[in-house]
């Protein structure tokens, strides 16, 4: 995926231009009004992408974020001058601090893959929160919601630019591999690039399950921010409890 974005990093914001970060920015603040019980205001960006959502809810957040891709980071810091973006892996998360609020959102958790690198992700998210902080993490779609052998096709012609995008879908266990084809044309010539993005399809249960061992009180909303699919709700219980996660 980096060396996809070394080229296409710049148009990624193009690419998803019609999602909505600021009415999905909305649902996460009220998710947060209603279930947040620490007093703080630190929120932290995992997988933040080019920060869509962080130019919203830097408004009422002291916001963090982090993504794998220094590429997309730069595109985050055009975005959201004066916010603080780290380059770190999720499975790896270690800023030293906690934080009331962990999102992880855009299927951003896909990307562990396995149960086990999520297991170990998660258990990371909740040594970062504080005691009453929640971790709102917006899943891709599950095994059963699954497409298939499914094709999707994007075209942009702008002043300049033309960029297509093909995608074909195939799974395998609990993996699904998106094979990404991109043709992007500027007055530099044309480029092509190939990707098979490869991410988890989780259970829901099974996630659920896993948010509990790492000691969050955690629940599965079937209405999530994109159509079709849910979102997960932790919350760190404000009394101590023993941590069995990894």
């Amino acid at each position: 995926m980096e060396h996809m974005w070394e080229e296409l990093a710049p148009y990624y914001d193009l690419i998803y231009s019609r999602k909505s970060y600021k009415k999905e920015a909305k649902r996460i603040l009220n998710l947060i009004r209603r279930f947040k019980k620490s007093p703080g205001r630190e929120l932290l960006d995992v997988g933040c992408g080019t920060g869509g959502h962080v130019r919203y809810l830097r408004r009422y957040f002291q916001v963090t974020g982090t993504d794998m891709s220094n590429h997309m980071l730069t595109m985050a810091r055009r975005n959201s001058p004066g916010i603080r973006f780290i380059q770190q892996d999720m499975t790896e998360l270690n800023l030293d601090k906690q934080f009331d609020v962990i999102v992880c959102l855009f299927a951003a958790i896909a990307y562990t893959r396995t149960y086990t690198r999520l297991a170990k992700t998660i258990g990371r998210f909740a040594r970062h929160l504080r005691p009453g902080g929640i971790a709102i993490i917006d899943p891709f779609v599950g095994p059963r919601q699954f497409k298939r052998n499914h094709f999707e096709g994007l075209y942009f012609d702008r002043p300049g630019l033309i960029l297509c995008r093909i995608v074909k879908s195939k799974l395998q266990g609990n993996i699904a591999t998106l094979d990404c084809h991109f043709l992007l044309a500027t007055k530099d010539g044309v480029r092509y690039s190939h990707d098979p993005h490869r991410i988890g399809c989780f259970d829901e249960q099974k996630v659920v399950r896993i948010l509990r061992e790492a000691g969050l009180t955690s629940r599965y909303l079937s209405r999530g921010l994109m159509p079709g699919r849910g979102l997960f709700v932790g919350v760190k219980p404000t009394e101590k409890r023993r941590y069995r996660g990894r």
